[in-house]
């Protein structure tokens, strides 16, 4: 049981349910694509992000969130969020960091496509690469 499915059990939950993530995407046509095309635009939507939270205030409920916006903006994108925490790639890349999730214990991904002011043409093509190449190895 992964410690997700644990975790979950011990709340008194089972050991059974939805896990769900959300995840940047981007699918290139080659490697490099895959993991340059969206560099600037994650970058740019994580420092818009950091800056949107720097003063906000938040309740007792959400208080992991206080120091939130420092912490996105050290995020470096070679070391800590490439290729672990997005979803970026060409196709095999797409479909091994899907199959990675999903041995995590993830049964749902959010796919976030639109960020950081990311072409529209660059969203299409991915998407189109991800319904051609990556959607059929998963039904």
């Amino acid at each position: 049981m992964t410690a997700r499915r644990s975790s979950f059990a011990a709340a008194g939950h089972g050991s059974t349910g939805d896990v769900v993530c959300a995840s940047h995407f981007y699918c290139g046509e080659t490697a490099v694509e895959g993991r340059e095309q969206p560099r600037a635009a994650l970058m740019r939507y994580l420092g818009q992000f950091s800056e949107s939270t720097r003063d906000a205030q938040h309740s007792e409920a959400y208080v992991g969130y206080d120091g939130l916006s420092e912490a996105l903006s050290k995020f470096d994108y070679d070391t800590f969020l490439y290729p672990n925490r997005v979803v970026f790639g060409d196709p095999d890349q797409c479909v091994e960091r899907i199959r990675a999730l999903e041995a995590m214990g993830i049964t749902h991904i959010g796919m976030v496509i639109d960020f950081g002011g990311l072409a529209n043409e660059k969203i299409l093509a991915s998407l189109e690469r991800f319904r051609k190449y990556v959607m059929p190895q998963f039904s």
